[in-house]
């Protein structure tokens, strides 16, 4: 995600063995996590260059195909942390409030060209992702993530297909993880 003319090449014959795209899912995402103090400049950089610029560089290249399609979709997946603060994530948090008003900016600007625009924001769940996090959280980390407990993946899928079949534009799969992003 972090190459332009590699995802332009790479959508472009995406395009032309499957006749088009109708739909782009901005999935792409790692976590760097630590005490704002000690978290290297680098490690902002690198949050923010695959979290952020990943989804506008695929954005990007996928819209002139999305333009094409009769019924065009682009769903991002951002996290609870894009609309909540979560000690130790401040790289995380950025990228993910960043990727949130990315997301509501083109929900507007695409709407007269048909293109809907979805957002997802779900709390942790198990993936390799947070395993790996699991075995370095700063204790506060740990604490705080623990006020909003995991997700299983198949809650967040049900909601997610959902909200998809509705063209909501938020969702954020789980009750508390909802009630949590409202305060």
């Amino acid at each position: 995600v972090q190459s332009e003319a590699g995802l332009s090449r790479a959508f472009e014959a995406i395009a032309g063995e499957f006749g088009g795209i109708d739909v782009l899912v901005n999935s792409a995402g790692i976590l760097r996590e630590g005490y704002f103090e000690t978290l290297p400049v680098r490690a902002h950089r690198e949050v923010m260059d695959i979290n952020y610029f990943g989804v506008l560089n695929s954005v990007r290249a996928a819209l002139p195909h999305l333009k094409r399609s009769k019924q065009p979709r682009i769903v991002n997946i951002a996290s609870i942390a894009g609309l909540t603060g979560v000690f130790g994530y401040s790289a995380y948090c950025a990228a993910k409030h960043a990727l949130v008003g990315l997301s509501e900016v083109l929900r507007y600007e695409l709407a007269p060209q048909g293109i809907v625009v979805q957002l997802v924001c779900p709390p942790e769940f198990d993936s390799p992702m947070v395993d790996e996090l699991d075995r370095t959280r700063t204790p506060e980390n740990r604490e705080h993530t623990l006020t909003i407990p995991k997700v299983a993946v198949e809650v967040i899928v049900a909601e997610v297909l959902r909200a998809l079949g509705h063209r909501q534009f938020l969702t954020v799969p789980g009750r508390l993880a909802r009630l949590t992003s409202l305060g």
